[in-house]
């Protein structure tokens, strides 16, 4: 089973800081996901259940699409908090504005993609072969360090 196979890896590897962090931090047991990624993102952006929040993303380009831009989200909250920010990994919660990207939404960096299906060895959109979708800098990423795709 699963669980016996990660006790048998974790007697084999040692992770003092992770265990540190799993004894001294907040423990989750009860995740809920949305049926689409893109609704599961926006309630770990906003803090709302993503019937709360526009979910649909079929045109990321849609300045409806998304999370709505009059919602605050967790980098602006930390940011007020006095905390750095910096987001890694696939974005899917709308871009069609600079407000809808990383840095729009309080992030101070970010490295990842904007599209739904990327080929991540090639770094390359799945949709069309006619852009590279991965960036990192200070922004919305998306082409090293720019604000879009």
């Amino acid at each position: 089973s699963s669980a016996s196979e990660a006790r048998r890896l974790r007697d084999e590897v040692r992770t003092p800081n992770l265990d540190r962090l799993v004894r001294d931090g907040v423990r989750l047991t009860r995740h809920y996901v949305h049926s689409s990624c893109t609704g599961t993102r926006c309630a770990a952006q906003s803090g709302r259940f993503p019937v709360h929040v526009q979910t649909s993303l079929k045109n990321p380009e849609d300045p409806t699409s998304g999370l709505p831009v009059d919602v605050t989200g967790i980098a602006e909250w930390m940011k007020r908090g006095g905390y750095r920010t910096h987001y890694v990994g696939k974005w899917d919660v709308g871009m069609a504005t600079g407000r809808h990207l990383p840095r729009g939404r309080g992030y101070e960096t970010s490295l990842g993609y904007f599209e739904h299906k990327n080929d991540y060895w090639t770094q390359g959109c799945m949709q069309s072969a006619c852009c590279k979708d991965f960036g990192s800098g200070k922004g919305g990423g998306g082409g090293g360090g720019g604000e879009g795709p």
